[in-house]
């Protein structure tokens, strides 16, 4: 039997506007149109056959709505992330909770910064980039956890264009070549930590 494919989502809190950013200048936001969105995004996950299950509201966390930062799930394990801004950090309880009562395994990020949206998984790879928000530490402890698991983790440096957007390396291979791709980005990720 296959498991249910579930989304964790989290209503957009009020104080969106006041969000953290990165790499764009803070414009207006219209929280109701916000909020208008998600509900459409809630009805596009349920019409294409997902279950959705709501993580408790976060008022006090502008970027709560992104809750896919603040977990990763490899099997039936729930890595618990240590965002690496302290404001987002009280985000993870809910998740966390919701996550114990489906009776997921939980795991934690407790040394290091970790960042949900800095991971990919693609098999039993896991890439990890270190971002500002995604440090060593946490890269080295999502391996401890992931490792015994089967999957092997990659820390994939990603720096700062000249835009100030995040760039990295992309590789790329034609279909059907993708343990190929794989063994090339494990080359590149050792070359480029020993450089």
């Amino acid at each position: 039997m296959t498991s249910p494919r579930r989304a964790l989502i989290r209503q957009p809190a009020p104080r969106l506007a006041e969000g953290l950013l990165t790499h764009i200048d803070r414009v207006p936001v219209d929280y109701p149109l916000a909020c208008g969105q998600w509900f459409s995004y809630v009805e596009a996950l349920t019409a294409a056959g997902w279950q959705t299950i709501e993580v408790p509201p976060a008022p006090d966390c502008p970027d709560g709505v992104f809750v896919e930062d603040t977990v990763v799930m490899v099997g039936d394990t729930a890595i618990i992330t240590n965002p690496g801004a302290r404001v987002r950090r009280p985000e993870t309880i809910g998740t966390a909770e919701v996550l114990r009562d489906l009776d997921f395994r939980l795991e934690w990020i407790s040394a290091g910064t970790l960042d949900g949206g800095d991971v990919l998984k693609v098999g039993t790879t896991i890439y990890v980039g270190r971002t500002l928000r995604t440090n060593a530490a946490g890269v080295a402890t999502l391996r401890q956890i992931c490792e015994p698991l089967g999957f092997t983790v990659i820390a994939v440096p990603v720096s700062k264009g000249p835009q100030g957007l995040p760039i990295g390396v992309q590789l790329i291979a034609m279909h059907g070549a993708d343990e190929r791709l794989l063994q090339v980005g494990q080359w590149a990720s050792r070359a480029l930590a020993a450089a």
